[in-house]
């Protein structure tokens, strides 16, 4: 269509228009033939956009509609034209002179006139009241929301400091009288005594590896909200890596039995993954009997369709699988898995304050992604299942 070729204005009158809206003071009405071309604009539009008839009437309509809404416009158009008299509703928008919208609803509707000849027909009205109305409504939600949450994880930030400033005293205290009682009677005592004093010794050290593991938790914690950085890798090495780490700090020797998909490169938050995995690893080894064996599986996930090809080589989404033969955790300990401060109550001994599995499910959820756990057997199966894909800044 010819935007310099217009119309001339006489060819449309606003007598034929019969239209009950055609002189609204709230709605607005126009229509056009089908090149386009504007052949009849009721007041209201004319006066609440700034136009006049005579510079519109006969000229191409797209020049008055935003050209980001020329497609939404063109395919309604078309859906007026393959159902003649069904109205097809639409959104526009009009720029205002403070630098936002007139947002405008509309229904199309292809008429035919007395002649034979075609028009779309264009009933609309402001919503743009509405739609900001409903703006300022989300993002106060959206404020109080995010609020909620910076209240929740201060809260859990001062319990967890309060409860560490008064745990630290206690392994301290215990290993210096320990380290004492060796450096003045190790003559005295017996093998038996020197191993039960050693033994103490090392599990007060691992105490206070758990505190210091706590509070590096708040310390992750902050980022996990907030910042997500994905990038390309290969997986398995830093699997491989996560699982020196945490034989390192397991005592219950277990050990960890690795199998990675060979086409093993993921797109995701290497820190955020790093952290997933690590507290993971650590709460499964922790509630898996002393001596077993964990197995980890990475492959793509079977149950999911290939991605789009890309810059990268596609693959399925991400599935980490995590099982044992045998595990503490009850059903209702399943349940509870990922909330924070929350402890099993197979576990007797002093262990960490519950924040290492609900850090690790943050960092699952800033992927998009999500895990589920269940008991198989006597035994636990963790799924974790990663989209293949994430915008790259």
């Amino acid at each position: 269509m010819n935007v310099d070729d217009p119309m001339p204005p006489s060819a449309t009158t606003t007598e034929r228009i019969t239209h009950p809206q055609a002189h609204s003071h709230l709605f607005y009405l126009i229509r056009t033939d089908m090149q386009a071309r504007y052949t009849f604009i009721n007041e209201r539009f004319l006066k609440k956009f700034g136009y006049t008839a005579e510079h519109l009437i006969g000229t191409n309509s797209m020049v008055s509609i935003l050209e980001a809404d020329h497609p939404a416009c063109i395919s309604a158009v078309d859906a007026c034209i393959a159902a003649p008299g069904i109205p097809v509703p639409v959104t526009l928008r009009k720029p205002r002179e403070d630098g936002g919208f007139y947002w405008t609803e509309w229904e199309f509707t292809l008429v035919i006139n007395a002649d034979g000849s075609h028009e779309i027909e264009c009933l609309g009205f402001d919503v743009t009241d509405l739609i900001e109305a409903e703006r300022r409504v989300m993002r106060q939600e959206m404020l109080e929301l995010t609020l909620r949450k910076e209240q929740e994880f201060n809260l859990l930030k001062q319990r967890l400091i309060a409860r560490i400033a008064h745990d630290f005293r206690t392994p301290l205290a215990a290993i210096q009288l320990a380290t004492d009682l060796l450096a003045r009677y190790v003559h005295r005592l017996s093998d038996d005594k020197r191993d039960e004093k050693i033994s103490g010794i090392y599990h007060e050290i691992e105490r206070l590896s758990s505190l210091v593991d706590d509070v590096t938790a708040i310390m992750q914690e902050a980022r996990l909200p907030h910042d997500f950085r994905p990038e390309h890798f290969r997986l398995a090495p830093l699997l491989e890596t996560l699982i020196d780490r945490v034989t390192v700090q397991d005592s219950r020797r277990h050990s960890f039995l690795l199998t990675v998909d060979a086409s093993d490169v993921v797109t995701a938050d290497f820190g955020l993954l790093d952290i997933m995995l690590t507290h993971l690893l650590q709460a499964i080894a922790r509630h898996t009997p002393p001596g077993e064996s964990i197995r980890i599986d990475v492959a793509p996930d079977a149950n999911a369709p290939p991605a789009k090809s890309g810059a990268h080589q596609a693959l399925r989404p991400l599935h980490i699988g995590v099982t044992t033969a045998h595990t503490t955790l009850s059903d209702v300990d399943l349940s509870y898995l990922f909330q924070p401060f929350y402890k099993s109550m197979a576990i007797s001994e002093p262990t960490h304050a519950g924040l290492g599995l609900m850090l690790a499910g943050y960092a699952v959820q800033a992927h998009q992604g999500r895990i589920d756990g269940e008991r198989r057997g006597d035994g636990l199966a963790l799924a974790i299942r990663l989209p293949d894909a994430y915008p790259m800044r």
